[in-house]
């Protein structure tokens, strides 16, 4: 499930604008492909970023990171991709599956304490189809029983790449509308860089 944009234009914790903003909870259903973006602050587009997991930012385990480049990297189910232009890291989980759901973080790497925000993964029950028993008349008819079958592999993987698709396309042309919204309200004067991050100033962003 794609989580609500209206975080992206929240201001960071202490008044200023954040050094990086992301969903506090994001959910999906078992078998299906959970998306989620984390946006940084302008000056941090060659640093590395990652998606780690655990309870607490001094213990969590890295599971992907981009090594700050922006080609796509693969670590089984998990994909992370980094957009130096809108200055965002797409997270991708496919296949989702009950042991997926706990605590993570989006992280970016620099000296001294990573910047670092949890996001919590809830896994819901995946979509069932199922056939009633037969009735008077004769024959099978459908219906929503509570012993549902899943539906056949081959049509949940197809879903999968279109899903992700969607998601690509959803991201890049929300934020194509922050970045116009941004530059309309900058104005024609302004200098420095084009990261679409919400509430730029075009000054280098700390934690």
């Amino acid at each position: 499930m794609w989580p609500g944009w209206g975080w992206l234009l929240l201001p960071g914790e202490d008044g200023r604008r954040a050094a990086l903003i992301a969903p506090r909870e994001v959910s999906g259903h078992v078998g299906q492909a959970l998306t989620l973006n984390c946006w940084y602050g302008p000056g941090y587009q060659g640093y590395n970023k990652y998606w780690c997991r655990g309870a607490s930012w001094d213990s969590c385990r890295k599971v992907v990171e981009t090594a700050g480049r922006e080609v796509p990297r693969q670590r089984g189910r998990i994909s992370i991709t980094d957009n130096h232009v809108f200055c965002f890291v797409l997270l991708t989980l496919e296949e989702l599956s009950e042991e997926d759901a706990g605590s993570y973080w989006c992280g970016v790497e620099r000296a001294g304490r990573d910047i670092m925000k949890p996001v919590t993964v809830r896994v819901l029950p995946g979509e069932h189809w199922s056939t009633a028993p037969a009735f008077e008349g004769g024959g099978k008819q459908p219906r929503s029983s509570s012993l549902a079958s899943s539906p056949p592999m081959s049509a949940r993987s197809a879903l999968v790449p279109t899903a992700v698709l969607l998601s690509l396309l959803a991201v890049a042309g929300s934020a194509g509308l922050v970045y116009a919204l941004w530059r309309r309200r900058e104005g024609k004067g302004t200098q420095g860089c084009h990261c679409a991050h919400p509430g730029h100033s075009g000054t280098h962003l700390g934690s």
